[in-house]
């Protein structure tokens, strides 16, 4: 059995519009399939919201157990790793936003720039994160704040530091 994330679209439904519901079993009979068949999540928190509409602020994310035939898979492109397909799931409750949040606040930095490009915050919720590393900031002004120029910006003010 694994213990992990599932991330869902409003309303606890998967991509296909099927609603899910905590303590029920669900299972996928035949054979299971990596992004097309089968029960999917994440052992990371952060890893789960690649699964998600960009920056959607009413997904919901589970806390699965998941068993039966396991396929895992590794994204080294993105970063991400421990993601599992499986042909049976229970989800053992729904994580709120406080929650969701805490659990950030323990991330360490490559953690916390793929959470902050992928889940949208409140300007309360951004000033929690705000300074905790230098990379960090430029992710937030970038995907939360929405400042496209951010990085150019920061390569600028690195170029001037260095001619001086």
């Amino acid at each position: 059995m694994i213990t992990g994330f599932k991330s869902f679209l409003p309303g606890h439904k998967s991509i296909d519009g099927k609603e899910y519901e905590v303590n029920k079993i669900y299972h996928q009979d035949g054979d299971i399939i990596f992004g097309k068949r089968g029960f999917h999540l994440c052992k990371n928190l952060e890893d789960t919201f690649m699964y998600c509409p960009f920056m959607d602020k009413n997904i919901s994310v589970g806390l699965v157990n998941a068993w039966g035939h396991i396929i895992t898979r590794d994204d080294e492109y993105r970063g991400c790793y421990d993601m599992y397909v499986a042909s049976s799931m229970r989800i053992e409750r729904f994580l709120d936003r406080e929650e969701i949040i805490e659990r950030a606040k323990k991330f360490v930095d490559f953690q916390l720039i793929k959470f902050l490009s992928r889940y949208p915050l409140t300007e309360e919720e951004i000033r929690l994160f705000e300074g905790k590393y230098y990379i960090t900031d430029l992710y937030i002004d970038y995907y939360q704040r929405g400042i496209k120029e951010a990085f150019e910006l920061d390569y600028k003010r690195k170029k001037i530091r260095l001619e001086q």
